[in-house]
């Protein structure tokens, strides 16, 4: 379950827009009421322990500071799985704002501090839940049109990882390029989005997706 949904009118929506693991990164995070009590309306701001500050299950406990500081809607940056491969901190390479996504419905395994099987997701859902039961609506931010597939990059080669749809089926899921179909439309100076792995939604699977 994932709590009633306060069904905000968008109109109506105060915004943060939050990375998940970025939210509760400041150790300040698990120190919230003895940094908070010199001052009034805050009653609902709580400690997030610290073993699980980046996680779902911490983001959840920011949900009562944020109701405090007039917050009715989050907007996370993608929570996606995205390539775990390299771990989700900042850096060359680090992947940190997950917006090369593998699996548009499968919560990313590095934000969960429960990693057995269906962890992810319930606490994704738990996460979810406590910010609906404190009246905030949860936005993602998903990017549909490329996946973390990437392509051959001008490399000069047909070599290519093999990470999302192009298992599937190349060109059934992407924009490739028409004198080469091995090869996606961007890799080569194409005028596009310029990640190389464009979606194209013109295609009944990407519609379905």
């Amino acid at each position: 379950s994932i709590g009633p949904r306060p069904n905000l009118k968008q109109q109506d929506a105060v915004i943060v827009e939050a990375h998940l693991k970025g939210l509760t990164a400041h150790p300040s995070s698990a120190s919230l009421t003895t940094l908070l009590s010199p001052y009034s309306g805050f009653q609902d701001a709580a400690n997030v322990p610290a073993a699980l500050r980046g996680s779902y299950a911490g983001a959840a406990y920011m949900a009562g500071y944020l109701k405090d500081l007039g917050i009715n809607t989050v907007e996370f940056l993608p929570v996606h799985e995205t390539s775990n491969a390299v771990p989700t901190t900042s850096g060359p390479g680090a992947k940190y704002w997950g917006y090369w996504t593998y699996g548009f419905f499968a919560p990313d395994r590095h934000y969960a501090s429960n990693q057995a099987l269906g962890g992810p997701t319930t606490e994704f859902k738990n996460m979810v839940a406590a910010f609906h039961n404190a009246g905030i609506e949860v936005y993602l931010d998903v990017v549909y049109n490329h996946t973390g597939e990437g392509g051959t990059q001008g490399s000069g080669t047909n070599v290519a990882e093999i990470d999302c749809f192009r298992g599937l089926d190349n060109t059934s899921y992407y924009t490739v390029d028409p004198t080469n179909k091995a090869s996606y439309a961007d890799d080569f100076g194409g005028t596009f989005s310029g990640v190389g792995d464009d979606l194209n939604a013109g295609l009944a699977p990407v519609q379905q997706m």
